[in-house]
This record gives structure tokens, C-alpha cells and sequence, in this order.
């Protein structure tokens, strides 16, 4: 028999980064459920807490998982359903340079592999995007041919006046857009990481709440230490 090296006894119990994959993932039935019941339900976030190394990420990534339509977690710890989800899932982990929910907020709109891949899409969207000075990996110019499927649309005049509106207007018109695009049917599922490294979280709770009410197909699952 195969002798068990304290390398493969480490990664099983301090693994380097977070479990992907749902046959290395055990137990917590209970946080499971309870996130994909968060995930049927209307105008709900989920928030995962507690302390470094318990394996916050680790659940998050399995909540992605069935916020894009694998099942495999649910039926495995026997959780009933009878749907497959389909959320457009977006990953942000956060870094300590981000000071503010505002700029976590820019961040989402203007970073690739988050919102941008996706307003780039929608010329209403794109033309709410163009109002961030700056910020921006690529400047988007104010006349561009705008993509929608595998069609490609007229060319679209944005006028470069545009007045600006605060970050958190932009974000939900943003969302609004998207979510008129019915990119997925049940809408955007946002995950931060490393939430608990923003400085300055005032304000973020209410701004869910509203957002909650405004735009009911966007959810947040937000990560951090208690």
C-alpha cells in the first residue's frame, strides 16, 4: 500500500488556494443550502464570514458553481432542487490598494474578466461607461460599432458631454441594461473576494439594499474575515 506523504496531508488540509472542484469539497451542507436558497430567492445577497483559512473562497467558488447551472455539489450532500441556475458570475477579489466601495464599484465596471467583457456589448451600457474619467483599461471612444450577439449594430454617436452621475447611478443603470439583455436567465451574480481588505465599506449595506429593490436580478455574494 501506498504510504501518504505529509505533502498530499498538507494540500488536503491547507490547500494553497481555493477548492474548485466538488469532489474535494466536504461538508457544510448547511452554508450550501442556505446559499442556493439565496440564489432562488428575489432580492437577496449572501455574505460569507469568518476567519482566514476556513475555507470562505472554497465556498464561494462551489456558489458560483451552481449559480452557473452545476448541480453535482447539490447532489452529492442530497440538497433537494429541481432547476439548474443561470447566472452570468462574476469574480472580483479585492486588493488592499481599493479604499472604498466606490472604487470597488469602478472597478467591477472597468476591469476585463468583470462587467466590461459584457458592456462593451450593449451600447446603452457602453455609453454609461464612457462617463468614468479614467479608470478604464482601453478609453472607449464616443463613436464606435457596437457588437450585440453575432450581429454587428450601426455605428452609435455618443456625445462626449455627457454629465457625469455618481458611481453608484452608473453601476445600476449599468446592471439595469444588462439585465434587459437577458444574458442569462436568471441574472448577474456578483462574488468579492477579500472584501474585508477594502478600507472604507460605509455606506455599501444601504446601496445593496436599494440595489436589491431597483435591479432584483443582480446579487452579490461578498467574502471576507469577521
Amino acid at each position: 500500500m501506498n504510504q501518504i506523504t505529509l505533502t498530499q496531508i498538507n494540500n488536503a488540509f491547507l490547500p494553497a488556494k481555493e477548492i474548485t472542484d466538488i469532489e474535494k469539497f466536504s461538508g457544510r451542507k448547511d452554508f450550501v443550502s442556505e446559499a442556493y436558497n439565496a440564489l432562488l430567492s428575489e432580492g437577496t445577497n449572501i455574505a460569507i464570514v469568518g476567519n482566514r483559512g476556513i475555507g470562505k473562497s472554497s465556498l464561494a467558488r462551489q456558489i458560483i458553481n451552481i449559480g452557473q447551472g452545476d448541480n453535482g455539489l447539490l447532489e452529492k450532500l442530497k440538497i433537494y432542487h429541481d432547476e439548474k441556475l443561470d447566472f452570468l458570475t462574476i469574480y472580483f477579489a479585492c486588493g488592499n490598494s481599493i479604499q472604498n466601495t466606490n472604487e470597488l464599484l469602478n472597478r467591477l465596471l472597468t476591469t476585463r474578466g468583470c462587467l466590461l467583457d459584457w458592456i462593451y456589448e450593449i451600447p446603452s451600457a457602453t455609453k454609461e461607461i464612457a462617463q468614468l474619467k479614467g479608470g478604464l483599461e482601453a478609453p472607449i471612444p464616443y463613436t464606435l460599432t457596437a457588437k450585440i450577439g453575432s450581429d454587428l449594430s450601426k455605428e452609435t454617436i455618443f456625445n462626449s458631454s455627457i454629465q457625469s452621475h455618481s458611481i453608484e447611478t452608473i453601476f445600476q443603470n449599468v446592471i439595469t441594461d444588462l439585465l434587459k439583455t437577458k444574458l442569462a436567465k436568471n441574472g448577474i451574480l456578483i462574488v468579492v473576494d477579500d472584501f474585508d481588505q477594502i478600507k472604507n465599506t460605509s455606506g455599501f449595506a444601504s446601496y445593496l439594499k436599494s440595489l436589491a429593490t431597483n435591479t432584483p436580478g443582480l446579487k452579490f455574494c461578498v467574502v471576507g474575515v469577521a
